[in-house]
């Protein structure tokens, strides 16, 4: 499954960027400020049928995990 990592925004100036993890700043006011932004709609979906199936380790939740898919 990949990512639902929609996009890196700005708390300061509210900026959205792509999902690259390796940000550290935003690209217009140079804020280091940053959060990750996912689908959690599409995650609910996933998961009320899929968790319960998982594994209980890190890689039960690996939409939610910053990773290049």
């Amino acid at each position: 499954m990949p990512s639902l990592l929609k996009h890196i925004s700005c708390r300061d100036c509210g900026h959205k960027m792509k999902p690259d993890v390796m940000l550290s700043k935003c690209e217009k006011c140079d804020s280091t400020w940053l959060i990750s932004e996912y689908d959690y709609d599409a995650a609910k979906k996933i998961w009320q049928s899929e968790l319960s199936k998982r594994d209980a380790i890190l890689w039960r939740y690996e939409e939610l995990l910053p990773v290049d898919n």
